[in-house]
């Protein structure tokens, strides 16, 4: 028995995984260092004191709530192993997805949890699974917006031959330059699918985000001399980024051209730039830019993101589309905060290619 424990020990401290053993009540026993690093909480200050289940949300929380209390309920229930995929919220508030196996140990009286976290693999598929969901879309909105601009491109020429050519009255004039303006909106729409639609691969250089945002600001001075004012608060010394500049640039242009039209009659809004270390330790460039604008409803924020969804009279919705296939082809991230009537703030985080 004692050589069994010895084993048992050893395996619990180095299997490179995270291991907790649970008293009958569901309090932590005991822990290893690899759930201490997981949690962000060391043996001495949860021990005896916490709950698993404090640490687990979602939907699974009260399916393991209810396998951890059927043996106080009853003490001779032959418990099988359980396997649950849920979110783990650690110290620092950083939502995790790990796969929690529940095991009853009749011989110590305790049960024995082992936690696998699954983010980044999780992540990765969503990512690609968005992607090849983009990339979709994509290839059929480029055979759209070749059919039609050709066609467009012959109304447009026939228009001006016409114009040229007839003496218009007043009301005759009015019905072509409603024609005109019709035509320019639809290739105004055109452009925006090409832009879109365009699967350029990226030219990646190493390249200063600072001065990236400082280029792109200028872009937009007309505006802040009309009620918008501007913050600027970027990190000193920050390191250069490997991305294609230009695509980087128009992935800022649409967000701040979508913080400037969320802020009809002036506001603030406020760009920074630091360095940052996400839930998976990993050093990490942000840029945020925020808004004091109209905000979004939480319907609209949870389909911000999907083709062809806007909110705004003659705008068709690829703009954060755009954004975010561009950001996921950097290895990147983008996230949004918003509050109805409060603002917007969109975070862009994106990898470090060497240590600071």
């Amino acid at each position: 028995m004692e050589e069994y424990k010895k084993e048992f020990d050893f395996l619990f401290e180095n299997t490179g995984t995270a291991h907790a053993v649970l008293n009958t009540d569901s309090t932590i026993h005991s822990i290893n260092k690899n759930f201490e690093e997981l949690c962000g909480y060391s043996q001495k200050e949860i021990v005896e004191k916490n709950f698993l289940i404090n640490f687990i949300s979602g939907k699974c929380h009260s399916n393991i709530k209810k396998y951890l209390e059927a043996f106080s309920i009853n003490s001779s229930a032959n418990l099988g192993t359980e396997t649950f995929e849920c979110k783990f919220f650690n110290r620092q508030g950083y939502q995790k997805i790990i796969v929690l196996t529940l095991n009853w140990i009749p011989e110590y009286q305790k049960f024995f949890a082992t936690l696998t976290d699954v983010s980044k693999i999780r992540r990765t598929q969503l990512g690609s699974i968005n992607s090849e969901q983009r990339d979709t879309i994509a290839k059929f909105g480029s055979g759209v917006a070749h059919e039609v601009k050709n066609p467009l491109q012959s109304i447009n020429t026939s228009v001006d031959v016409l114009r040229d050519g007839l003496e218009l009255n007043n009301q005759d004039q009015e019905l072509m330059d409603i024609i005109c303006e019709e035509v320019m909106n639809l290739n105004g729409i055109i452009g925006k699918f090409w832009e879109f639609t365009r699967n350029e691969d990226p030219k990646f250089e190493f390249s200063q985000i600072n001065s990236l945002i400082y280029e792109t600001l200028q872009r937009f001075e007309k505006y802040f001399v009309i009620g918008i004012e501007k913050k600027i608060k970027l990190e000193k010394n920050l390191p250069e980024a490997f991305i294609d500049r230009k695509q980087m640039s128009d992935v800022l242009k649409h967000i701040i051209t979508n913080a400037v039209e969320a802020m009809p009659q002036g506001g603030n809004i406020s760009v920074y730039s630091s360095i940052i270390t996400n839930e998976f330790h990993e050093k990490q460039i942000q840029i945020k830019i925020k808004d004091n604008g109209t905000g979004m409803y939480e319907a609209d924020f949870e389909r911000m993101f999907i083709p062809f969804f806007s909110t705004k009279i003659n705008h068709i919705g690829l703009g954060l589309a755009y954004c975010e296939r561009i950001i996921y082809y950097h290895n990147g991230e983008i996230k949004v905060e918003t509050e109805l009537d409060q603002g917007t703030a969109v975070f862009i985080n994106l990898p470090l290619t060497y240590p600071l």
